[in-house]
């Protein structure tokens, strides 16, 4: 214990003993080391003694009046937390360890016997830890030597009827009180002056509880039996011989009911103690002795046994000769002892088998200690049961784990006590080889961690007990055993607790080769990770020796690549080619064993292990030979011919995923094949690249990749001649994928085929002019409106776009040719694809589509983020200087160079350079700024990979020069990477506004969207540095930049509000050039997913914008130099025709418009929204914007939704009392009578029940009479009910039988 925690420890302890504190600052202090409890050891006498001696002092003693009673509560609360705190101790560091610091002073006796039979009964689960300390306390006292008759307590009643009368109250406990009443009564019972009939009184006792808990007792009953049972068999661990062999027999007849097949279900929490009073029966029936036939090592300490020296006192304690002498014992206490003996044997082996591992490892200690006082012939036949319980010979499969772990535990303690003689040190090394095998499976899972983990601890046992000249012809299969276990074992702790019986076996034993380098590759932290021991560990292991090798090899081939678990068997096939990697040998007996496996049998574990194995081993070698390439076509090709055995059922996709694997391996390896067996292993990757598992796509993938790549893009012109076959191979193989892309109307199909038209080889699509054909269709289901029998497929759109990237050669996954990617734009493309690819990458940079899932747009955003910066290095690096003449497109050696792409007979047909397009548009400022426009408008996002994403992106755009022509970037890098990198980049995004007002609209396209969301961390933050940012450039008197801040926000408002209204793309009028200069970019191609994802968003942020300082000076009226054109011309009757053009005017025609809309008059949620920002503008310093308004949240009143209505009405209560406290009437719309007869209209009328339509409209009428707007509220209205009618009598038209339920909810109001 540190000192930190010493002072704390004193302090709390000073508390409790100086003013009755608390104890739960101690117990927070010692529950900190219950994990190390030996830190404890030093302070835990000194705390003991303070504590129980102010506990002392709170006693009730008969000759003192001011002591504690079960009345007084002051000093009981003392004795409680004084009480409590050893409690925690206890539990802590152990009853054992801390019962010794009690004090004994037998003047306390009296006291603590007296105070425990004071409490009172009905506070018996509050006093627990009270209790529980008094009895430990009178326990430790009553050890010491007075008269047991002596009276105690008002009624002068003997001790020790008092104190059986307390702990019998407290044996039926279900707490550890019951625990400290068992130790109690020990304690007494066992008193030389207590006559022996009480301690026959207990046994009686317990025997009536058994038998009421063998004939279904209640549950009450069994807790006393429990209590009962454990206060016997303490009393005959600690009481005189003598005595608990006279009791023994009755003993074991009451425990009977415990034992048998045909014991009741109700037993079984009795059988642990029931073992152990067996087990204390059996060691007081026999003399305390070690019999002579027992091996004895002699000192077994390494310090005296190690230490060289001539004293012959040195030499005679070291390790001497076991001695196989056979001495009888003779008298009449063995014969009289014989007869149950046989019982208790049979008894304490039916435990080691028994369900409970507790209860096994109570029966395995006591049949240790009770066999090692029997004759040699009896105990030689305990073990051999023990031995074949071990070996599992003839036993049920049913409690199979349970015999073998008890026999492990049973075998262990048979060696540490020397019952286990050197004679069957082989049958003991033989059972711990099966059972450190042991795993058998079950529905979910497999038992047979306990028992490896049991075997290794026999094998520690083993290293300890016995010389090493007698275990050396068993260490090699003895640390064999124990290594693979260390090694390959699916459990972390078994692997440890190999790991120590390897460490025990090398330090002790002396003659394990290589011990030392095992020890240090074996380590207790290295195995905790299944990956290292697996993948690192067991290769590094098996080149330590061939032996080595041998066995974690056939461990490996036998066992882990037929495990139960995928995980393992992907491990093992792993650690199968580290393995052999090395070792040509270790790799053909690898092959011969897993080939035949793959095919065989039905056993789908089997065949994956072993598809998994070959193809990891032929990954492990440099190149792949022909033989090792025919057997894997071969393997593959009887798969395939038998695909409806082994590709249907439970575990099918698995052969699948091992199958692509296979013959991913041979092609990444280069080994050779025919045409047949390419043709019949690209067969089986067709199938598995449109599987609807996901996991069969993503192995096919990567394997159709490396196929196409070894064996149809590099053939050259000679072996073509040679084998004319694979010539329409390979033009069949890119006509046909590009068309069943096109053509594909499941997922599956598109997201695998897509991947794959990527990962064809650019010269194959350019050699059979299908390029752009790929392209198109890549550019088709990327775009964000493609559907995929008919719906969207978010997936397909991302893998199309990372299909688009690797055929561009900017994806890292192997595609574009295999040139450098300056060269593939030079001769494979023309800048109208790479034109044509970026728009794509940009469009998808817009996609925002979302379903149950989630933003699963983001998905294409950030691939097309990746996408579109490998593109722009890759163009930019590409374009050349502007010619001096058309003779100079193409540069001298652009031939040479196409034709190690194309060949020559493509070459050849290259035209003149003169007809060459111009080289120098790959890439442009207009793409870089398109580029950084998108960055900037990502790296606004709520999502975090979203954000990191676009923060790379523009890293590579901004502080590198890989990239060219982005304009801004000096302003643009100053702005967001000047400083560390923050968590959010939100403040650095308003500081780019101001450096680069070019970028304002697309900094402001993802970050007004996150600080309007107002669900997340990013949130806030978002808001957070908007408002900042404005209220920073208001001290600043940069009146410009507000308000180019609060146009921008408005006019997106605007913008979205008006496309969100739309049921298709609108018609932009472009032909005004002022308008189109001041129109925000996000309307230039806004999606309805982005009006519909920014639509609630902005509307938060407008009422969050109207309320804050900086920016309520932008709202007034008028402000003739702040102009603003709204986009489109519809639905202008909801709004005034004579009002100015101004900020305040865009913004309440937006939202007037909004609150009129059928959207607004049917969604509860947009509805609350619209009203939160009207109400805002309501408190405008502009009359006329501020009326408008207010008709409009008067309008939302009339809508028969009543949460609605109860919102509107609230905010526009407390809205108005706000403008009532107003000093500046004259510049409010409303007058201060109007405001108080609208206040008290509202305070009295009822807007969240379900009135009639009618009666609402008549309370809206009169609401608006008071603010003498009812001509506008009445138009409004009007509109409102149209909007309503036209939606019910669509949904009269095609009523939905299958209407969920959130659409009930929703037209209810709710």
């Amino acid at each position: 214990m540190d000192e930190v925690d010493r002072e704390k420890l004193w302090r709390e302890v000073g508390d409790i003993t100086g003013s009755g504190g608390s104890c739960e600052g101690f117990a927070v202090i010692v529950r900190k080391y219950q994990g190390n409890a030996q830190a404890l050891e030093p302070e835990v006498a000194a705390v003991t003694q303070a504590l129980l001696g102010f506990a002392a002092s709170k006693l009730a003693r008969r000759d003192d009046p001011s002591s504690s009673s079960s009345s007084s509560s002051g000093p009981r609360q003392e004795l409680e937390a004084a009480c409590g705190a050893v409690y925690e101790l206890c539990a802590a560091r152990g009853v054992k360890a801390t019962v010794r610091a009690f004090p004994h002073a037998v003047r306390d006796l009296e006291a603590v016997a007296e105070t425990l039979a004071s409490l009172d009964p009905s506070l018996r689960g509050e006093a627990w830890r009270t209790r529980y300390t008094l009895l430990l306390w009178l326990g430790m006292l009553a050890k010491n030597p007075f008269d047991v008759e002596t009276s105690v307590g008002a009624g002068r009643e003997s001790f020790l009827r008092v104190v059986r009368r307390a702990c019998e109250a407290s044996l039926g406990d279900a707490g550890p009180a019951r625990d400290a009443a068992a130790y109690c009564l020990s304690s007494v019972l066992t008193r030389r002056d207590v006559p022996p009939a009480e301690l026959e009184a207990l046994v009686g006792r317990l025997e009536e509880l058994v038998g009421e808990v063998a004939g279904a007792a209640g549950h009450e009953t069994v807790l006393a039996a429990t209590g009962t049972l454990r206060a016997v068999a303490t009393a005959l661990e600690t009481g005189a011989r003598a005595r608990s062999r006279a009791v023994a027999r009755r003993a074991l007849e009451a425990v009977a009911p415990c034992f048998g097949d045909d014991r009741p279900p109700a037993i079984r929490p009795l059988r642990r103690l029931a073992v152990k009073v067996v087990g204390r029966c059996g060691c007081a029936l026999l003399r305390p002795r070690v019999a002579a036939w027992c091996y004895a090592r002699g000192r077994r300490s390494l310090a005296i046994a190690e230490v060289p020296s001539s004293s012959p006192r040195r030499q005679e304690s070291s390790v001497v000769e076991p001695a196989f002498e056979e001495t009888e014992p003779d008298g009449p206490e063995d014969e009289e002892a014989a007869e149950l003996l046989e019982e208790v044997v049979d008894r304490l082996l039916e435990g080691v088998r028994d369900a409970e591992t507790t209860t096994r490892w109570t029966a395995a200690k006591a049949i240790a200690r009770v066999v090692a006082r029997l004759s040699r012939e009896v105990a030689d036949d305990a073990v051999a049961c023990v031995l074949d319980d071990a070996r599992g010979v003839g036993r049920p499969i049913a409690d199979d784990d349970a015999r073998r772990h008890g026999a492990c535990l049973a075998l262990a303690e048979l060696a540490r006590l020397g019952v286990l003689l050197p004679a069957r040190l082989g049958e003991a090394v033989e059972a711990l080889e099966t059972c450190v095998r042991f795993d058998r499976r079950t529905a979910s899972g497999s038992v047979g961690a306990h028992v490896r983990d049991a075997a290794c601890y026999v094998a520690w046992a083993l290293a300890r007990a016995y010389d090493p000249t007698l275990v050396s012809p068993a260490v090699p299969r003895l640390v064999e055993a124990v290594l693979v276990v260390a090694v390959l074992d699916r459990e972390v702790h078994v692997r440890r607790a190999a790991s120590a019986a390897l460490q025990e076996n090398v330090g002790r034993q002396g003659n394990v080769p290589m011990g030392i380098e095992l020890v240090h590759l074996t380590d207790y932290f290295t195995l905790g990770s299944r990956e290292r021991a697996y993948l690192e560990v067991a290769p590094s292991v098996a080149r330590l020796s061939p032996a080595y090798a041998d066995a974690v090899l056939t461990r490996v081939l036998d066992d882990r690549l037929c495990h139960w678990d995928p995980a393992v068997r992907n491990l093992a096939a792993k650690a199968c080619g580290a393995i052999v990697a090395d070792d040509s040998l270790l790799f053909d007996r690898a092959m011969t064993h897993l080939a035949p496996r793959a095919t065989e049998g039905e056993d789908v574990e089997r065949r994956h292990g072993a598809l998994l194995g070959v193809s990891e081993t032929v990954l492990s070698r440099a190149a792949c030979d022909s033989t090792t390439a025919a057997a894997v076509a071969r393997i593959v090709s009887e798969i395939q011919a038998a695909k409806k055995r082994h590709y249907r059922g439970r575990g099918s996709e698995l052969v699948r995923v091992a199958v692509c694997r296979a013959i991913a391996a041979v092609a990444r390896r280069k080994g050779p094949l025919d045409v047949e067996a390419r043709v019949s292993l690209l067969g089986a990757l067709d199938e598995c690249v449109v599987h609807p598992v996901d996991d069969v796509r993503d192995a096919a993938v990567p394997a159709f990749r490396s196929f196409c790549a070894t064996y149809f893009a590099g053939d050259d012109d000679d072996s073509k001649k040679k084998n004319p076959t694979i010539v329409v191979v390979v033009v069949d193989l890119a006509t046909r994928y590009v068309a069943d892309l096109a053509a594909a109307q499941t997922p599956a199909a598109t997201r695998g085929l897509a991947r794959c038209v990527g990962a064809i080889p650019l010269r194959i699509l350019a050699s059979n002019h299908i390029l752009d054909e790929a392209i198109d269709v890549l550019c088709r289901r990327a775009h964000r409106d493609d559907l995929v029998s008919g719906e969207r497929d978010a997936e397909t759109r991302r893998d199309a776009l990372s299909a688009l990237a690797e055929l561009c050669g900017c994806g890292g996954g192997g595609g574009g040719g295999g040139g450098d990617d300056a060269e593939f734009l030079l001769y494979m493309a023309t800048p109208a694809r790479a034109r044509r690819v970026f728009e794509t990458y940009v469009e998808a940079c817009r996609d925002y589509g979302v379903d149950k899932r989630g933003d699963v747009g983001s998905w294409a955003r950030v691939a097309a983020l990746r996408a579109a910066a490998a593109l722009a290095e890759t163009a930019s690096r590409a374009s050349y200087p502007a010619p001096s003449s058309s003779d100079a497109m193409i540069v001298p050696d652009a031939v040479a160079r196409a034709a190690a792409y194309l060949g020559p007979a493509a070459a050849e047909e290259l035209p003149p350079a003169a007809q060459q397009p111009p080289l120098l548009c790959f890439w442009t400022p207009a793409m870089a700024h398109s580029l950084v426009d998108v960055a900037l408008r990502q790296l606004g996002e709520k999502l975090d990979v979203v954000r990191n994403e676009a923060e790379t992106v523009l890293r590579k755009l901004l502080c590198s020069d890989d990239v060219a022509s982005v304009p801004r970037r000096g302003a643009l890098r100053a702005a967001l990477f000047s400083d560390d990198r923050p968590r959010f980049f939100f403040e650095a995004l308003t500081r780019a506004m101001a450096a680069a007002p070019t970028y304002l609209d697309s900094c402001l396209g993802g970050l007004a969207v996150t600080a309007g969301s107002g669900d997340s961390k990013a949130s806030d933050e978002a808001r957070k540095a908007l408002l900042s940012t404005a209220r920073d450039w208001a001290k600043k008197k940069n009146l410009a930049a507000i308000a180019r801040l609060a146009r921008s926000l408005v006019a997106a408002l605007a913008d979205v509000c008006f496309f969100a209204s739309k049921k298709k793309e609108p018609r932009r009028a472009d032909d005004d050039p002022e308008a189109k200069h001041r129109a925000s970019a996000t309307a230039a191609a806004l999606s309805r997913e982005e009006a519909a994802r920014a639509y609630v968003p902005l509307l938060r942020l407008a009422a969050s914008l109207v309320d804050s300082t900086p920016f309520r000076g932008f709202f007034v009226e008028p402000a003739p130099t702040d102009r603003f054109t709204t986009p489109g011309g519809e639905n202008l009757e909801v709004v005034d025709h004579d009002d100015d053009d101004s900020i305040a005017s865009v913004l309440v025609t937006t939202l007037a418009r909004v609150a009129a809309s059928r959207r607004c008059a049917t969604d509860v949620r947009k509805t609350r929204v619209v009203a939160d920002a009207l109400l805002a503008a309501v408190s405008l310093q502009a009359p006329r914007n501020a009326r408008k308004a207010a008709a409009s949240v008067l309008s939302l009143l009339a809508l028969p939704m009543p949460r609605a209505r109860a919102h509107v009405s609230e905010q526009l209560y407390a809205r108005l009392v706000e403008l009532g406290l107003d000093d500046h009437h004259r510049k409010n719309a409303f007058s201060p009578d109007q405001l108080r007869a609208a206040q008290d209209r509202l305070e009295t009328s009822i807007w969240d029940d379900d009135a009639p339509l009618d009666k609402l409209r008549i309370q809206v009428d009169v609401l608006a009479d008071d603010l003498g707007i009812r001509d506008e509220v009445a138009r409004l209205v009007a509109i409102l009910d149209t909007r309503i009618t036209h939606r019910a009598a669509a949904a009269a038209k095609t009523p939905d039988e299958l209407e969920s339920y959130a659409s009930l909810i929703r037209d209810a109001g709710y």
